[in-house]
């Protein structure tokens, strides 16, 4: 098989792409605690570990009934920190879909992880990109953790 010509932008392209799917994952938990609106929990977290994942995948709930106590204080920590004011989403932003996509937690563990996947169109091209935060149980109630930092993976297809 001949070597492919170089020159092309489809690097490029493929860079612009992964960078704007990490952003709009970046964007979508910033926003989630700008804009949650209260949820079901129990004792000060979920029940269950895919109802948690649920919840932080639909953007339902309260940071304190969702997100693990270290993670909580470093979120207030940097807010404290940054001079830096959040106004919301931009208008222009493209649409996106957020489904969870596994939960793993074996039986009788007290934590585990769960993956969402974020799908978008830009460009003209659909990209996917996918998230694996970690679960803790803590205070008795199913909680996320690593929110500053999940695991994230970029399908950019055709690059």
């Amino acid at each position: 098989m001949p070597p492919r010509p170089s020159g092309g932008n489809g690097g490029r392209i493929a860079a612009i792409l992964g960078g704007v799917a990490v952003v709009l994952i970046a964007v979508g938990v910033g926003a989630f605690f700008l804009f949650s609106d209260g949820g079901d929990s129990i004792g000060g977290g979920y029940d269950n570990p895919r109802d948690v994942a649920q919840a932080w995948v639909d953007r339902e709930g309260e940071p304190q009934d969702l997100v693990c106590a270290a993670d909580l204080d470093a979120v207030s920590g940097d807010e404290q920190d940054s001079s830096v004011q959040t106004t919301g989403l931009p208008s222009d932003m493209p649409a996106s879909e957020t489904t969870l996509k596994s939960v793993d937690v074996a039986s009788g563990s007290d934590s585990g992880t769960f993956t969402m996947e974020m799908t978008m169109e830009v460009l003209g091209t659909e990209t996917s990109s996918t998230a694996t935060y970690d679960l803790v149980k803590e205070d008795g109630g199913w909680k996320v953790c690593g929110i500053l930092a999940p695991d994230i993976e970029v399908d950019t297809p055709g690059y």
